[in-house]
């Protein structure tokens, strides 16, 4: 949606009459019907525009949907809470690749509503001390990132985390996660442990 920007429109906002008693519109193809000013039209235009413009987007004469979208961003914004999670950390197994992996079955099971939860925030945690490491952590699929990297001789790994916050689809109740570690000696050198997640309210 966009203002009107017609030839025999005004860059200047008219200033309404006076107020008089509410009413309703009424029909009269002959006369005596609702004539429809224009201070009516520009109070309709400022209210949906406003919407848009509050929502952070721009205006577009080709979009019919933008009020639409305006209101799902700002209905989004407002109904989640974030819910701390105090969860123990994952133990890791190896499959056959040399990756560590591990599929958390029900993360239902620490008290989140499978129907929804936006976002699950893990921290992913490596200690490996091989040198020439390199290491990286995939988030079901959707997220692969350096966790930590270092050249022979440079320093252990241990204390860094990496917290991803990983989208999560309506009724979604399970997840994979994986590291990867060049160089690994044991699955102890990794582990990833649910911190908390973003759920919508239900109201």
């Amino acid at each position: 949606m966009r203002q009107i920007d017609t030839a025999t429109s005004t860059t200047t906002k008219p200033t309404p009459p006076a107020e008089g008693s509410a009413g309703w519109f009424q029909d009269n193809e002959l006369s005596g019907g609702t004539i429809v000013p224009a201070w009516f039209l520009n109070s309709l235009q400022d209210e949906a525009i406003n919407v848009i413009d509050g929502a952070g987007l721009t205006p577009e004469k080709d979009d019919d949907t933008q009020l639409y979208q305006a209101i799902a961003l700002m209905i989004n914004a407002l109904d989640t809470e974030y819910i701390a999670i105090a969860s123990g950390t994952i133990a890791l197994t190896q499959d056959s690749t040399g990756t560590y992996n591990y599929v958390i079955a029900d993360f239902a099971g620490a008290g989140l509503d499978t129907d929804n939860i936006r976002t699950l925030h893990v921290e992913c945690i490596c200690t490996t001390t091989a040198s020439s490491s390199f290491v990286y952590a995939d988030f079901d699929g959707t997220q692969s990132v350096i966790c930590k990297s270092r050249a022979t001789g440079g320093d252990d790994y241990t204390g860094t985390a990496l917290v991803a916050n990983i989208p999560i689809n309506p009724g979604q109740s399970s997840i994979d996660l994986r590291i990867n570690i060049q160089n690994q000696t044991s699955a102890d050198e990794a582990s990833f442990k649910i911190i908390g997640a973003t759920q919508r309210v239900v109201l």
